[in-house]
């Protein structure tokens, strides 16, 4: 049976995290493409066999970061493409090990790991939408941030805009495998939690003592952009991104988030209007 459990990552597996680890540096650092291949092969099998969900916390617990990349890029593959082999009673526990590991990884890095992690959750929620975790975004802003402020001390977490700008992308990425109603339930739940994203994008952009934090929250509004805004919503984002236009550090990704903005023929006329406000007051 399928499990997710931490509580599972015993020594009888230091054996196969030693082989993984061997693997993985043949498949980066191997000097011919034959051993790399074998070294593909074998990880792929890994990642489908069914001891892969307790093997992944062990080796997202590694100190090499190329074997926690790979641990969470298993769970992963685990979550999207082995939901059924997960029984319904490990869904709390699963979920609560993703935030906490996402916190944990907010405050330790590297990024490419928490860009997989998010990952996880936000697969996670397509699995579960509406049923077992409704008010899904609401939940994960609330939840995330709860979590992470107790081991980040910032009131705006990476881990939260990391999180907030892969979810809309996962949806345009995968929703075309989707049947009809769970693609519908997802975009319903997107929609729900707007209000909440855009409040605490809005937050971001205004108070953030950071030019990091605030090109986060600019790349994560491109996002949503790409996902479908409401025109109206789009009107205090457009002033503070004009605003980055005098900042050196935010003018590159102001550009690019008013151009993605533009680039939706809708919005097109909107900005327009808003840059001749700006330029004439």
């Amino acid at each position: 049976m399928a499990t997710s459990s931490v509580g599972n990552r015993g020594p009888g597996q230091a054996d196969m995290v030693a082989q993984v680890e061997r693997m993985v540096y043949q498949l980066y650092q191997g000097q011919d493409s034959e051993s790399r291949s074998v070294a593909d092969q074998w990880l792929q099998s890994l990642q489908n066999s069914e001891q892969a969900w307790s093997l992944s916390w062990t080796l997202l617990q590694h100190q090499e970061v190329a074997v926690r990349n790979f641990g969470a890029l298993m769970l992963h593959n685990k979550i999207s493409k082995s939901w059924s082999e997960l029984p319904r009673e490990q869904y709390e526990g699963l979920r609560v090990e993703l935030f906490s590991e996402i916190a944990r990884s907010s405050g330790q890095g590297p990024r490419l790991v928490l860009i997989q992690l998010c990952r996880c959750l936000v697969a996670f929620a397509f699995a579960t939408v509406p049923d077992i975790w409704p008010n899904t975004v609401v939940s994960m802003v609330h939840s995330l941030r709860d979590a992470t402020r107790s081991i980040q001390d910032s009131d705006f977490p990476t881990s939260v805009l990391q999180l907030l700008t892969i979810l809309p992308e996962e949806y345009e990425r995968t929703s075309e495998q989707m049947v009809a109603a769970k693609r519908g339930a997802i975009r319903r739940e997107l929609k729900n939690g707007l209000p909440t994203v855009l409040s605490l994008l809005e937050e971001v952009l205004v108070s953030a003592g950071s030019d990091a934090v605030k090109i986060d929250a600019m790349k994560c509004f491109s996002s949503w952009v790409e996902f479908g805004l409401p025109l109206p919503e789009v009107q205090g984002f457009v002033g503070q991104l004009l605003q980055g236009l005098v900042n050196d550090e935010l003018f590159t990704q102001a550009c690019n988030t008013l151009a993605d903005i533009v680039s939706k023929e809708e919005s097109l006329k909107y900005v327009y209007e808003c840059n001749l406000h700006t330029i004439h007051s």
